[in-house]
């Protein structure tokens, strides 16, 4: 009996490790744009969070105007709880940072959401948010010298801001609206 050995250049092996590699580029390539597209679609989850935090701090500020029954006075220095800021005073409330927004010392600037109303409460956020009401201007009805009683009839513009934090604090947002009352 007789073996024919032939000899054998290994063009196989060679093609078979080429596709081997490749594969495994596909695949490594596949999974980290998977992780990727996962950590996009949490920080767009985080940041509507953040958004929706700081449109229900908005509502409930203006509940809170919409519920009173006279003019509350506006203050330049921290109005407290049911209190209106002056307007100006604070400067532009778009450009703070977390801290100025989440300051609790006696200089402090906002009020918390759930100090509008203890059942109110946000779990998802981080942080919950916070709200400042500005009283904007007092627009006359007419160009009389006042009512019965010396006052003017009109209507008081105020603009409410709220700030929301997501489910961490890398993600942030400020809503602001322009809210028209008529008081008593």
């Amino acid at each position: 009996m007789t073996t024919h050995m032939t000899r054998q250049s290994g063009t196989t092996l060679v093609v078979a490790l080429i596709m081997l590699l490749v594969m495994t580029i596909l695949g490594i390539t596949s999974v980290s744009t998977s992780v990727l597209q996962e950590k996009m679609a949490g920080n767009m989850r985080d940041q509507a969070v953040a958004f929706e935090a700081a449109e229900a701090a908005v509502r409930a500020g203006e509940n809170w105007i919409s519920n009173q029954e006279f003019r509350p006075e506006p203050k330049a220095s921290y109005p407290g709880l049911n209190g209106v800021w002056k307007a100006g005073i604070l400067g532009n409330l778009s450009n703070q940072n977390y801290s100025w927004w989440t300051d609790n010392s006696s200089s402090r600037h906002s009020v918390s959401y759930e100090e509008f109303d203890s059942a109110l409460s946000i779990t998802q956020a981080n942080t919950q948010p916070r709200i400042i009401i500005e009283h904007g201007a007092f627009i006359p009805d007419d160009l009389g010298l006042g009512g019965q009683y010396g006052e003017q009839s009109g209507r008081h513009y105020y603009k409410i801001t709220g700030y929301g934090v997501g489910a961490t604090r890398t993600a942030q947002a400020v809503v602001q609206s322009t809210f028209v009352k008529r008081f008593k």
